[in-house]
């Protein structure tokens, strides 16, 4: 994925745009584990990931 915005230090809200998508899956599927950890979980679903079509900033500012 390409971001001018983050490429240009002037956006850090992507903090994972720099992985794969299966990266990003992975990490965030991790996160989310985490910080649900206390609760009650019924059920796991795995993740899915879209197409990567645009870029961040289209999609950001779209």
């Amino acid at each position: 994925m390409q971001c001018a915005l983050y490429d240009a230090g002037r956006c850090r809200s992507c903090q994972w745009i720099t992985q794969s998508v299966n990266e990003q899956l992975s990490a965030k599927t991790a996160d989310l584990h985490r910080l649900l950890a206390g609760l009650p979980v019924e059920q796991w679903c795995a993740p899915t990931g879209g197409r990567n079509s645009i870029s961040a900033t289209k999609r950001k500012w779209s």
